[in-house]
């Protein structure tokens, strides 16, 4: 039975004054809810709020239903703002929204908050307290400050895929997207949004008119949002492409790829129930190059079960695409994944712009599928009891009431014991800046000593760390170098250099270059010349900064203008010679002259 026969059964009759008009409506407040399965209910309730506030309702909000948030006055107002003013100086992006919107009213800066809501709905590795936070920085900008309702701060830990870094990387463009696409939703006669509300396809059709400039995964992520039981939540034009390649029996002819998806799920049971069905093992192993067991590609018998990690070493796919997309040695990629196998934990260490983040998430996504992929980042305030346990205030148990909370470590720990089969990957980023020692706590010993347990002291439980549960860091040495880290701790893990002057990472720049921007291959001779100047490995100019699809002389301009230079500006301040030096009209007169730049 189709996924909307069985919804609409377990629905039942909607109440009518225009039958179609009214189904419409009512089935798409409740089909994420219908289609989602139990675990993810909270953000199924978060997905239904989302159509049926900023899609069904003529002008409705998220955060205070019955308000006219969504309008297009208020539209109107944030593009001009948000939009039609980029900031483009080297500020974060929380610093430029700051002055973009100092003084919206408040509709406005309400409605940017409910859609920032909106861009983390998509992001699955990101804490539900960060997203928050963030939210609600916006909502104290407003003179009347309004709160996010229970039911959505409950579904903020929850989220609709791993993104990847694009999407992280590129929220602006997001956000833009959303703006556009709501405003040109807004435009419509209320007949024709009913229409497209009853039409998936139409509603395709719709959003690819809208300008989608980087934010290509937001409107795939919003086609999945409004029509939950049509569209996938894929929002890899890649990985869309590869799954309908390794189904070419199955609607031959058809063009779409959205509805050769469709075509292709039919045939596949629905059991387990889940939103990522492509994404199961026994489904991505058909696709996904970096999914695939070596030990299948040898001939061995796909039906036997897989042996437990804590009993011996489990397939390990392939990670040849994994290599060629980052211009990597597979040789080197291949040691640090069993290396990662065999010890349990490693760290990439190097400075900004060798790809640590990219490689780690990238290396985390070659051994396990998205949902068995977590991402912490560490911070100077980081503690103990953010990542393994703590105390925390009580909700609703008055004053001085105290309960022990999870952090993330705990719950992934917890989650991998319970499928020793599966393998899990939790990625520390720039695992450095935070004070080691007093956040890892037993932990130093548990990364020695898997599966022994210790007592935790909030709790009082036993706990140990599962061996099917592999941890990456990433490290920047241009903040802390390896000799400043505990030496107990740096006993625990094996660390990979990522630096430019040393394989892997020395030549990517100019592969990358001859492939990609044949004409800007000079680029890597100017950064060669920019690190024999600087003379320092831990602040060397890494290939990342560079390795764009648009990369032209004014990208170069605008890139080391505002990241190399200030990046290298605290290392250099006492040294105005060296950085004069850098600038890059002195390095392309070098290039011109033929010159070694003085050592």
């Amino acid at each position: 039975m189709p996924v909307r026969k069985r919804a609409r059964a377990r629905l039942g009759t909607p109440p009518t004054r225009n039958r179609l008009q009214s189904w419409a409506r009512y089935h798409a407040r409740m089909r994420a809810q219908s289609v989602y399965p139990e675990k993810l209910q909270l953000l199924a309730g978060a997905v239904d709020a989302v159509v049926a506030q900023a899609f069904e309702a003529d002008s409705g909000s998220l955060f205070t239903p019955g308000v006219p948030i969504w309008t297009t006055a208020n539209l109107i107002e944030l593009k001009q703002r948000f939009i039609d003013q980029p900031d483009e100086s080297a500020a974060t992006f929380e610093e430029k929204l700051t002055k973009q919107l100092a003084g919206a009213s408040d509709p406005a800066l309400q409605l940017m908050a409910e859609m920032l809501y909106i861009y983390y709905m998509v992001a699955d590795q990101m804490h539900g307290k960060t997203k928050l936070a963030n939210v609600r920085d916006i909502l104290r900008w407003m003179k009347q400050p309004v709160e996010v309702p229970q039911s959505l701060v409950a579904a903020a830990d929850q989220g609709l895929t791993n993104t990847g870094t694009f999407y992280l990387t590129n929220k602006p463009f997001q956000l833009w997207f959303l703006i556009h696409s709501a405003l040109a939703w807004r435009q419509r006669p209320r007949a024709e949004r009913e229409a497209l509300l009853a039409d998936p396809w139409a509603f395709k059709a719709f959003l690819l008119k809208v300008p989608d400039t980087r934010a290509v995964p937001m409107r795939m992520a919003l086609l999945h949002i409004v029509f939950p039981d049509t569209f996938e939540i894929i929002i890899s034009a890649t990985h869309k492409r590869q799954i309908c390649a390794a189904y070419p029996n199955i609607a031959p002819g058809e063009k779409d790829e959205d509805r050769k998806l469709l075509a292709i799920k039919q045939t596949l049971s629905p059991e387990p129930k889940t939103i990522y069905i492509f994404y199961r093992d026994e489904i991505a192993k058909l696709w996904d190059p970096a999914k695939k067991d070596t030990a299948l590609a040898l001939g061995a018998d796909p039906k036997k079960k897989s042996p437990s990690a804590s009993g011996g070493s489990l397939p390990q796919p392939s990670i040849e695409s994994m290599a060629k997309a980052l211009c990597l040695d597979p040789a080197w990629v291949t040691e640090a994944r069993d290396v990662l196998i065999d010890r349990g934990q490693i760290v990439l260490h190097g400075p900004p712009g060798t790809g640590k983040t990219r490689i780690a998430r990238d290396l985390a996504s070659a051994l396990a599928p998205p949902e068995r992929v977590h991402f912490v980042q560490f911070h100077p305030a980081y503690s103990y009891e953010d990542f393994i346990e703590g105390l925390r205030p009580k909700v609703g148990g008055g004053i001085g009431s105290f309960e022990v909370r999870h952090g993330p470590l705990r719950r992934i720990a917890e989650a991998a014991s319970a499928s020793p089969n599966d393998r899990h990957v939790l990625v520390i980023d720039e695992i450095n800046r935070a004070n080691l020692a007093r956040v890892l706590g037993e932990l130093v010993f548990m990364l020695e000593y898997r599966e022994k347990p210790v007592t935790l002291p909030y709790s009082g439980d036993q706990f140990s760390l599962p061996k099917n549960l592999l941890i990456i860091g990433t490290m920047n040495t241009a903040d802390r170098s390896i000799a400043l880290i505990d030496s107990a701790i740096r006993r625990r893990f094996a660390f990979f250099r990522l630096a430019p002057d040393c394989p892997p990472i020395e030549g990517v720049l100019a592969d990358w270059l001859d492939a990609n921007a044949p004409k800007m291959s000079w680029i890597d001779e100017i950064v060669a010349a920019a690190n024999t100047i600087i003379q320092s490995p831990d602040h060397a100019i890494g290939p990342a900064f560079f390795m764009r699809a648009d990369l032209d002389d004014a990208i170069l301009e605008r890139v080391w203008k505002w990241q190399v230079l200030p990046y290298l500006d605290e290392f250099l301040h006492d040294s105005p010679e060296t950085k004069q030096k850098l600038d890059l009209g002195y390095l392309r007169g070098l290039l011109k002259r033929g010159t070694e730049p003085a050592q």
